[in-house]
């Protein structure tokens, strides 16, 4: 498996019959890729590493989640996993939607702000010193992260033979 491991070791502390808690004290440290293609690569492998553990985890389940609403159906034919709530995944049907609404090619550049305001209230929320044009290209990061997150589970769904969006 490329990523994941953290939900491995945690489910397989669960299937030994250990219970998992959060902390809500606790830290975790972390490394920020310090390049836009290692923030790619990593964010890609995220995504690929959703698909297998999807296969290894969950037999028969049709799992989706839609404007924060998650769905689940159990027992499934396969291994579904459809997540639409990620901010590629709304940026891609705003522009879809722009094609067809005469006033629609707002929508994407609405939506762009969105995200940028959304960034400076969180960053001043965490007492971060964040200016206005850096939080459009946060704003921006945060698209093409989640995209590459995307292009990962399609990758691991061919990999992986599951279907996870």
């Amino acid at each position: 498996m490329f990523s994941g491991e953290d939900h491995d070791f945690c489910a397989r502390v669960m299937e030994a019959g250990y219970p998992v808690r959060y902390i809500e004290q606790g830290v975790v440290q972390h490394i920020h890729r310090g390049s836009l293609s290692s923030l790619i690569k990593q964010s890609f492998s995220y995504g690929r590493g959703h698909a297998g553990l999807l296969r290894k985890y969950r037999r028969g389940v049709f799992l989706m989640e839609i404007v924060g609403r998650p769905f689940r159906k159990e027992p499934y034919a396969g291994r579904v996993w459809v997540r639409m709530i990620s901010a590629d995944k709304k940026m891609l049907f705003l522009v879809f939607l722009s094609i067809f609404l005469q006033w629609g090619y707002r929508l994407p550049a609405l939506y762009g702000l969105y995200l940028a305001g959304s960034v400076l209230k969180k960053a001043r929320g965490e007492r971060v010193p964040v200016g206005f044009f850096k939080s459009f290209v946060m704003a921006a990061l945060l698209l093409v992260k989640s995209f590459a997150i995307t292009l990962g589970r399609w990758r691991g769904s061919f990999e992986y033979r599951v279907l996870c969006l």
